[in-house]
């Protein structure tokens, strides 16, 4: 299912409890294998919070 996630240790303690993430979701990265699709067979996407100047 999924391959990295990254929580500090007092998120994934608090995860632990109560099966939810606590907080803001800052960013999800997607990557595709799809030879059909893409050239490089791989493509990847992110989808994370877009702020002015960042």
């Amino acid at each position: 299912m999924f391959h990295s996630v990254l929580l500090e240790p007092a998120a994934y303690a608090s995860y632990r409890r109560s099966g939810r993430f606590a907080g803001e979701l800052v960013a999800v990265e997607l990557a595709v294998k799809d030879s059909a699709r893409f050239a490089g067979r791989w493509a990847y996407f992110d989808f994370g919070r877009r702020t002015a100047g960042a």
